[in-house]
C-alpha cells in the first residue's frame, strides 16, 4: 500500500501531467495540419492568417453562421451546443445518454473545483457530496448506455477503437472510485496539503485511504488515454469551431 501511494501521490502525477499535455499539443498539431495540409511547423512571415483564411473548408460546425443577429445566434449555439437539438431530432436515445452524461460530468467539475475555490462557505459540505453523488451515478448510468450502444449499434462499433473502449471503462472506474471516496469523507486538511505539496513541488505521502488513492490512479490513467480517444471531443469541438466550420452543421437547425 505505501509503494501504492508513493507512485500515485509522488511519482506519476509529475509523469502524467506533462506527458497529458505533450499529447494534446501533438493531436491539436496534427488536426490543424490535416485540414491545413500546406501549415509548416515554423510559418514564414505574413503567411499563417492568410493560409488558415484560404484553407477554411469547414466539415462540421456546432456554432453555425447564417443569421447573423446577435439574439437569433445565441439561441443557436445554445440549442446546439448545450441542449443538443440537432441529436435530439435524430436518435431520442442518443440524446438522453449523451447529454445526461455531459451535464452530469459537468456537475462533477463543479464540485472538484471546491479545492480552488470556496464552494463549501457558499453550499455547504453536504450539499456538494449529495450533487456529486446524484452526478455520479448519473454518469455511470448514462455511461452504461452509451457503452451498450456502441456495442450493438454495427456503424458505431466499426468506428470504435480499442482505445475508446477503455477510455471509457477507466472514466467509469474513475467515477465510481470518486462515489467510494465520497462514502469515506477524506480528511480536507490532508487534501489541501497533498495539493499544495504537488503544485510547490514539495510532495507528501498523505495518509489517504485507499478510495482516494484508487482514484487519483484511475484518473491519471485516463489522462493518459485521453488523447488516444473519442473521449477528446470534449476540446476538439473547440478546434472544429474554429478550423472547420460549415452551415452543414448537427446543432440546433433541426
Amino acid at each position: 500500500m505505501e509503494l501504492l501511494e508513493y507512485i500515485t501521490l509522488v511519482l506519476l502525477p509529475y509523469l502524467v501531467i506533462p506527458l497529458y499535455v505533450i499529447l494534446i499539443l501533438q493531436r491539436l498539431w496534427f488536426w490543424m495540419k490535416l485540414y491545413n495540409p500546406a501549415l509548416k511547423l515554423i510559418p514564414g512571415p505574413r503567411t499563417t492568417r492568410a493560409l488558415w483564411a484560404r484553407q477554411y473548408r469547414p466539415t462540421i460546425d456546432l456554432f453555425p453562421s447564417g443569421n447573423r443577429k446577435p439574439g437569433v445566434r445565441f439561441w443557436r449555439d445554445f440549442k446546439g451546443f448545450v441542449l443538443f437539438a440537432g441529436l435530439f431530432g435524430r436518435d431520442k436515445v442518443l440524446w438522453f445518454g449523451s447529454w445526461t452524461f455531459h451535464v452530469a460530468m459537468l456537475v462533477l467539475l463543479i464540485v472538484h473545483l471546491k479545492w480552488l475555490v470556496p464552494l463549501v462557505a457558499w453550499f455547504g459540505e453536504d450539499a456538494l457530496r449529495r450533487m456529486a453523488q446524484v452526478a455520479g451515478w448519473a454518469t455511470i448510468g448514462s455511461g452504461m448506455l452509451l457503452f451498450v450502444r456502441r456495442l450493438l449499434v454495427a456503424r458505431v462499433r466499426q468506428i470504435t477503437s480499442k482505445a475508446d473502449y477503455t477510455s471509457e471503462i477507466v472514466l467509469n472506474l474513475t467515477v465510481l472510485t470518486g462515489l467510494w471516496v465520497g462514502y469515506d469523507r477524506p480528511d480536507a486538511h490532508e487534501v489541501y496539503s497533498f495539493l499544495k505539496g504537488l503544485v510547490s513541488f514539495n510532495p507528501i505521502v498523505p495518509d489517504f485511504g485507499l478510495s482516494l488513492v484508487l482514484h487519483l490512479l484511475s484518473f491519471q490513467l485516463l489522462l493518459v488515454l485521453m488523447p488516444f480517444s473519442h473521449l477528446l471531443h470534449s476540446g476538439g469541438i473547440f478546434v472544429s469551431r474554429r478550423f472547420l466550420a460549415s452551415p452543414n452543421s448537427f446543432s440546433g437547425d433541426v
